[in-house]
């Protein structure tokens, strides 16, 4: 439940339609700001490459980014991808984002949607074709912080669930189920979820509980601990 920024009278002089377009151009000065939130990828010590993913941005804007970066990645010897600033966004980028490290279409999630009193059921797949070279072999490190969420989780899970990636960091925030805000008063609104996600290899999901790394440690050593072991696993790999 969360108190509503507005109160009544400012909001009935609000006009939807500039609302709505300061909305858009907002959305756009985040997106050419971020590059739709890919904020870098480079290439570390030992043809490691390294992505610092700050969310899931919709394909819509987002695609060429992916492209390039996956791109810049597909050389490497060992990936690293830091999700540990990173708090969600779309799930269509982030069935795609997983095609690329997976050979062959996998279950992503199963998801149960509410509407009224009727529920559509859903298995999500990653594709079995990208703009780009796969890498499902290619040793793969996640970074994670107890502010990962929602649809960055949403990534992590089918990682975790088929040993893709190992993961290095903090348990994960525990933000599953996607909803809106409905207001309740002039005072009151509320989240309220109209969707589960789940997996059927699991029969569960991380709402509530978050992601366990494999390797736990304080977030802010992640990334010097993943170089260490994707030089290892590099060199293995080559």
């Amino acid at each position: 439940v969360i108190v509503r920024k507005q109160d009544p009278a400012a909001e009935a002089e609000i006009d939807e339609m500039e609302q709505w377009m300061a909305s858009r151009m907002e959305e756009r000065r985040y997106f050419r700001r971020y590059n739709a939130n890919f904020k870098s990828v480079s290439k570390l010590d030992g043809n490691i490459g390294y992505l610092d993913l700050r969310g899931f941005y919709g394909l819509d804007f987002g695609l060429r980014f992916a492209d390039y970066a996956m791109a810049m990645l597909a050389t490497s010897d060992a990936i690293i991808i830091d999700l540990r600033n990173n708090s969600g966004g779309r799930g269509d980028m982030v069935g795609y984002l997983l095609s690329y490290f997976f050979d062959e279409p996998v279950i992503g999630s199963k998801t149960r949607k509410r509407s009224g009193d009727q529920f559509t059921e859903r298995i999500n797949m990653t594709s079995a074709f990208v703009n780009g070279k796969k890498m499902p072999d290619v040793p793969l490190f996640v970074l994670t912080s107890k502010t990962t969420f929602s649809a960055a989780e949403g990534f992590s899970y089918p990682l975790k669930v088929y040993k893709r990636a190992t993961f290095i960091g903090e348990t994960t925030k525990g933000g599953a189920n996607p909803g809106d805000i409905i207001p309740l008063n002039d005072e009151l609104e509320i989240f309220i979820p109209d969707v589960s996600v789940t997996h059927p290899v699991t029969n569960a999901s991380w709402e509530g509980v978050g992601i366990s790394p494999d390797v736990s440690m304080p977030s802010e050593q992640a990334l010097d601990s993943a170089k260490v072991r994707a030089t290892e696993a590099a060199a293995a790999y080559r």
